[in-house]
């Protein structure tokens, strides 16, 4: 069903979503010697979602809301890289950003993708 969405939709958004998937890896693995690079995996992980809310909105399979908030998620992550390396600290209210994250798997998990009528 998922395969549907990232094939039949859009495959430019689709490449991105992998790009941006295993440029963060690295930094992820980096993250075992030196924790900071945590921070910049997090860029990557937020330039993910603005390509899965696009195709979650222009898909039909899931509500428009959960893209948004996606994208809202988007602006989480990236706000905390930012935050980190400019005053030292993330602020706690940016993990409330990157729920939408969450609201989407649960989504998937519990609700699952609709049917597209052809």
């Amino acid at each position: 069903m998922l395969y549907k969405l990232f094939m039949d939709t859009d495959k430019e958004q689709a490449s991105l979503i992998v790009i941006f998937g295993l440029l963060g890896i690295p930094f992820s693995l980096m993250a075992i010697i030196m924790p900071e690079a945590m921070h910049l995996a997090e860029v990557f992980w937020g330039l993910w979602l603005i390509p899965i809310g696009t195709l979650v909105i222009r898909s039909g399979m899931f509500p428009k809301w959960i893209g948004y908030l996606l994208y809202v998620g988007s602006l989480g992550y990236l706000r905390a890289t930012v935050s980190y390396f400019l005053i030292g600290y993330v602020p706690s209210f940016v993990d409330y950003f990157t729920m939408g994250e969450l609201i989407w798997v649960l989504w998937i998990t519990v609700m699952g993708a609709k049917e597209i009528q052809q």
